[in-house]
């Protein structure tokens, strides 16, 4: 009797100790279990608080490359940013050279010439950048001048104005002097103030030791054919005389086609489908008024420009047009808005040299040679790296 006594009070300390121990580990369960053990009804959030992040995975923009006069604006927008349900869809723009062109918030402003690449990149920390290539006084729309080369062309004609020794690219592809004061007064370095665009063959301003010509300023309108470039009949404005170039005075790499070159550009060189000049260019075609040759870039599907469309679209789209300038003999200037004579870096012979010549109805790429002291129109290009 007295066992089942002492067995009875010793289960009850056992229960009662039991008992006590569940009561006093209930707060350290909490603790080790977490609130996860007895959700609050509704809130499904995870561990943490907050919702996850989307990050951006791609921004494309309104344009993948545009065309900028110095000192000319445009706006750039971001067109899509991917995924749809990105978290954070701002985006911060910034310039890779502010010395080329510079952007605020999507306004991109020109400065000098060159390309340079404008970002927009995204704020959410992912580094994903949307981009374009701004050519500043350099033309988009890439051409082939041979099999392994292509080039791209200034915005404009060069221009040169002598009283402040000045070298610039006309405003606008269709823009020319022409027979207007400046082509028809050109004497003298001191007197000249208006601007020019007629220019013997060589005429650079840079003077040779020896081997060239005398008439090698830019205002030269001596019509003795053998003051005008490298004398030997051979050398053309490279190699020995590559300082000949106009194209040196506007920055590196800017420089004249080449007889072969234009010949390739125009004749040889295939364009959205067609072989040789069925697509490469359109004659006889007006912009803004003046005469001249659309040239079409290598990838150009558009439409042929015909006289009366936007030519702004066409720009846009890489073309070139070459306004028909005329010709200058001395200070008298004729063919202007009828006639292009642009200028090629090869000679002919000692007193020729090769040039491109188109008018409403007739273009030779590159065939004809003549006298060198003929002032006809310089159009500059850059090869594509």
């Amino acid at each position: 009797m007295k066992h089942s006594i002492k067995s009875m009070m010793m289960g009850g300390a056992i229960l009662f100790s039991l008992s006590m121990c569940l009561t006093s580990c209930e707060g350290a369960l909490d603790d080790v279990l977490g609130e996860w053990s007895r959700p609050t009804p509704g809130n499904n959030t995870p561990s943490g608080g907050g919702s996850s992040t989307v990050k951006v995975t791609s921004i494309t923009l309104n344009k993948t490359y545009t065309s900028l006069h110095i000192g000319n604006t445009e706006t750039l927008t971001v067109e899509t940013v991917a995924p749809a349900d990105a978290t954070d869809k701002t985006v911060t723009w910034s310039s890779e050279d502010t010395g080329i062109a510079t952007v605020v918030d999507g306004v991109v402003t020109a400065v000098s010439i060159g390309a340079v690449t404008i970002k927009a990149t995204a704020n959410d920390g992912s580094g994903v950048e949307g981009k374009c290539t701004v050519y500043v006084g350099l033309l988009a729309g890439k051409f082939s001048v041979s099999a392994t080369k292509q080039v791209q062309f200034s915005q404009g004609n060069l221009q040169y104005q002598a009283s402040t020794s000045t070298w610039r690219f006309a405003e606008n592809q269709y823009d020319y002097i022409g027979n207007a004061a400046g082509n028809t007064t050109a004497t003298s370095r001191d007197t000249q103030s208006d601007w020019i665009d007629l220019f013997g063959w060589g005429t650079s301003g840079h003077s040779f030791a020896s081997g060239y010509g005398t008439a090698y300023q830019p205002w030269s309108i001596s019509t003795t054919d053998t003051d005008y470039g490298p004398t030997d009949g051979t050398s053309g404005l490279t190699g020995t005389y590559a300082q000949g170039d106009w194209g040196t005075n506007i920055g590196t790499g800017w420089r004249t086609l080449t007889s072969a070159e234009w010949v390739y550009l125009l004749d040889t060189r295939n364009v959205n489908g067609g072989t040789g000049n069925d697509k490469s260019y359109t004659e006889g075609q007006t912009v803004n008024g003046n005469k001249g040759l659309v040239i079409y870039p290598d990838d150009y599907t558009g439409s042929t420009y015909s006289s009366g469309d936007d030519w702004s679209t066409f720009e846009a789209a890489g073309c070139v047009f070459l306004p028909a300038a005329g010709v200058r003999n001395g200070t008298t200037v004729s063919g202007d808005n009828s006639t292009g004579f642009y200028w090629s870096s090869t000679p002919s012979t000692t007193t020729n040299a090769y040039y491109m010549t188109f008018t409403s109805a007739y273009l030779a790429s590159s065939s004809n040679a003549s006298v060198r002291n003929r002032g006809r129109s310089v159009r500059l290009v850059k090869n594509v790296e």
